[in-house]
């Protein structure tokens, strides 16, 4: 600890116009279509913006912030069709794309202890597909009318656009880091007994992608 340093200083936008909408179309009695575009922001929190540097738990290697990180803004646009079968029942499809600009990314400065810290890719995208459903098993058998089942499964496409001008010893095409390609959900519930139910969740192994930057 340095009681003489100079203070660091990190500025993240703490106002932003967020821009979204959306709209439904029911062309049959069950069913509909509903289309929405929204904006978000991700902004670094202050371990990925302080310089001060830490152990990770697994691992061991050094990590620190760095103050001149950006936000991400995000665009997201979905088209989703929808059938309601009867009361409390669902099935629905959708596909979706995600915009990311600026997304903050993980990455290894080359040294002897091959230290860790953050960085703003250029871009990433996201594309992928989406269904749900809801069903009471009473259709089975009654005995069984009082239990629901659902889930959601989702793939995704995902790619990352790295910053020009640096070298860096990574993939030119690779998934956006911490992008699992596909999620699956699956709870089941009672409505007799709300307290009572199961949950399942379950998805590919997340992209790691940790690469160094010459510096």
């Amino acid at each position: 600890f340095d009681p003489d340093a100079n203070a660091v200083e990190a500025a993240v936008p703490g106002l932003d116009l967020l821009l979204g909408a959306n709209a439904t179309w029911r062309f049959m009695a069950k069913q509909q279509l509903r289309f929405g575009v929204s904006q978000t922001v991700s902004r670094p929190d202050l371990r990925e913006l302080s310089p001060a540097t830490f152990n990770e738990v697994t691992g061991g290697r050094l990590v620190f912030g760095n103050p001149d990180l950006e936000q991400a803004r995000l665009t997201h646009a979905d088209l989703r069709w929808e059938w309601f079968p009867s009361r409390g029942q669902v099935f629905s499809l959708s596909a979706f794309y995600k915009h990311f600009s600026k997304p903050v990314e993980t990455i290894v400065v080359p040294s002897a202890q091959l230290s860790v810290t953050f960085a703003n890719a250029k871009a990433a995208h996201d594309v992928g597909l989406e269904m749900e459903w809801r069903t009471k098993l009473g259709r089975v058998h009654r005995w069984l009318r009082d239990i629901y089942i659902a889930g959601n499964a989702a793939w995704i496409w995902s790619r990352i656009e790295l910053p020009g001008g640096q070298t860096i010893q990574t993939s030119k095409v690779r998934p956006l880091q911490g992008q699992s390609p596909w999620v699956l959900y699956e709870p089941r519930e009672s409505s007799h007994n709300a307290n009572r139910g199961s949950l399942q969740s379950k998805g590919a192994p997340r992209e790691s992608w940790i690469f160094p930057m010459m510096v």
